[in-house]
């Protein structure tokens, strides 16, 4: 937004998508096998990325 470039604001959308469809689902993958039924008690109250919304 600074720079009035619109190729500014696709390296932060890229982060965002890679982050929340590839590193996210890994990382609850990965704390589901670690912690068990603990940690679904935790995801099925909280929000994966962004409170409130996803």
């Amino acid at each position: 937004m600074i720079t009035r470039n619109g190729y500014a604001a696709i390296i932060p959308a890229f982060i965002f998508c890679f982050f929340a469809c590839y590193n996210a689902p890994k990382l609850d993958k990965y704390l589901h096998m670690k912690y068990g039924e603990g940690y679904d008690r935790y995801a099925r109250k909280t929000k994966m990325l962004i409170p409130f919304v996803f």
